[in-house]
C-alpha cells in the first residue's frame, strides 16, 4: 500500500474463535476456542476504493499463513478524520482447514488435493479422481518429474501408497462416500498395474453414510451450508486465496435467511438467484421462502437483499431483519436496531399489489364516509355507491 501513499500500523489481541469453516449456521454454534485477531490501521490522504484494494489486501494477508490468527480487521482512515472511512474483515482461516472442510463434505477436487499433499513425500500424486454413486475412484501416478525417468516405468508401489491414502481418508471421513478404489498407473499405459479396494468410514458410521444432498433435503443446515458454499465458490483456488464467499444461515419463522460476504460484495443476481434455485427443489419442511443478503466482509449492514417465496406468503406485519449472531468478536455482523426503518425483502410483487389494493380500498372508504357525513352525497344501499344530493 505504500505505492499509493498509505501508511500502516498493526496490533493484535485475543478473541473467541468460532467456527473456522467457510459456512456457519447461526442457530447452533459450538463453544468457541481462543485465537488472535490482527488489527491493521491504514492512513492516507484519500480513501482508496474498496473494490480496488480489498481483494489484493485479503490475498496478501492470507498468503502469510499466520499461525493462531482467526481474522484481520483492516481499518482505512483518511488523515485528520476521527473515524475510519471503511473497514474490511479478512478471514485468516488456514487454507488447509478450508480444504479439509470441503473434503469432509465429499468434494472430490478437495479430496484429491488433500491426498496429493499427503503423497508428496513418496513422489506420487492423484492424476484422476471421480465419484460414482458412493465409490471414489482414484488413480495414483508418479509425479511428472519422476515419471520421465527410465527406471520408473512401473506403477507406484501399492505398499507405499495404500497406508497413506487409507489413513487420510479415514481421518477425513468424507460424507456419503462408502468405498474407494485405488488404481496404480503405469507410465504411458492405459491399464493399471494394480487395483485396491478400501472401505471408508461412511460405510459403517451412520452419521457419515448419507450424501450431503440427502441430508440437505431433510433440512440439515450444515449440509445446506456446505453445498451452498461449494456452489458459490466453484473456483477452489480462488477460495483458498481469498477465503471466497462466506455464508451465515439463520432460520427464522418460515424463512431461511442467508448472509453472504466476501472481500468484494457478491453479485446480487448471481448469488441470490443461485441460492433460491438450489433451495426450492429441496422442499424443506416449514420453510416457505428464502431471504439472501450480500455485503463486503466487515460491513455492518447488507448492500443488497434478495427474496423469493417458494409458496404464497400473505404477510404484511413488519418484522425485523435477522440478527446474525452479532458480537464484538464478529465485527460487521448484521444488526438492525428496532428504531430504524427495516428493509422488507420478504415481500413479493404479489404481496405489494395486494397491499396496494387494500390501502386504496381503505382510502376510498374514508373519502366516501367523509362525503356522506358532509351531506353533499348519499350512499345507495343496493350498490354501496354515492350519489350527489340535490338542494331543495
Amino acid at each position: 500500500l505504500s505505492k499509493v501513499g498509505v501508511r500502516v500500523r498493526v496490533k493484535l489481541r485475543s478473541l473467541p474463535y468460532e467456527n473456522p469453516t467457510a459456512a456457519v449456521v447461526s442457530s447452533h454454534q459450538a463453544a468457541p476456542a481462543i485465537a488472535k485477531r490482527l488489527w491493521i490501521t491504514c492512513e492516507a490522504r484519500y480513501s482508496p476504493d474498496p473494490s480496488l484494494v480489498s481483494e489484493p489486501v485479503t490475498q496478501q494477508l492470507r498468503e502469510l499463513e499466520l499461525d493462531g490468527f482467526r481474522d484481520a480487521i483492516v481499518l482505512v482512515q483518511v488523515q485528520g478524520e476521527p473515524t475510519p472511512d471503511w473497514l474490511l474483515r479478512v478471514d485468516l482461516t488456514p487454507s488447509h482447514e478450508i480444504l479439509n472442510e470441503r473434503a469432509r463434505w465429499g468434494d472430490v477436487d478437495a479430496i484429491a488435493r488433500v491426498l496429493n499433499k499427503a503423497l508428496a513425500d513418496v513422489r506420487v500424486g492423484i492424476s484422476t479422481a471421480m465419484l460414482k454413486q458412493a465409490t471414489l475412484h482414484l488413480t495414483c501416478s508418479w509425479l511428472p518429474s519422476v515419471a520421465r525417468r527410465a527406471d520408473t516405468q512401473v506403477a507406484p508401489s501399492l505398499e507405499s501408497v495404500r497406508p497413506i491414502i487409507a489413513q487420510c481418508l479415514d481421518r477425513l471421513g468424507p460424507q456419503g462416500i462408502h468405498h474407494a478404489v485405488l488404481y496404480g498407473q503405469v507410465p504411458n499405459q492405459s491399464d493399471p498395474g494394480w487395483l485396491e479396494w478400501l472401505n471408508l468410514p461412511g460405510l459403517t458410521h451412520t452419521a457419515l453414510c448419507e450424501t450431503p444432498m440427502t441430508l440437505a433435503r431433510r433440512g440439515d443446515l450444515d449440509a445446506i451450508a456446505s453445498l451452498l458454499s461449494r456452489l458459490l465458490n466453484p473456483d477452489l483456488d480462488q477460495q483458498l486465496a481469498t477465503g471466497g464467499i462466506r455464508l451465515k444461515i439463520l432460520p427464522k419463522e418460515d424463512l431461511l435467511h442467508i448472509m453472504c460476504d466476501a472481500a468484494i460484495c457478491p453479485d446480487q443476481q448471481q448469488v441470490g438467484g443461485a441460492i433460491a434455485k438450489f433451495l426450492k427443489p429441496l422442499r424443506l419442511s416449514n420453510i416457505r421462502g428464502v431471504r439472501v443478503y450480500g455485503r463486503r466482509a466487515g460491513q455492518k449492514r447488507p448492500q443488497w437483499s434478495y427474496g423469493r417465496d417458494f409458496v404464497r406468503r400473505p404477510r404484511f406485519v413488519p418484522e425485523a431483519s435477522p440478527d446474525f449472531a452479532a458480537t464484538e468478536a464478529l465485527v460487521g455482523d448484521l444488526i438492525m436496531p428496532s428504531d430504524e426503518s427495516v428493509l422488507r425483502p420478504d415481500l413479493t410483487p404479489d404481496d405489494l399489489k395486494n397491499r396496494w389494493r387494500e390501502s386504496w380500498s381503505a382510502i376510498a372508504q374514508t373519502i366516501r364516509t367523509g362525503l356522506v357525513k358532509s351531506q353533499l352525497l348519499t350512499a345507495t344501499a343496493e350498490t354501496n355507491a354515492i350519489v350527489l344530493m340535490r338542494s331543495p
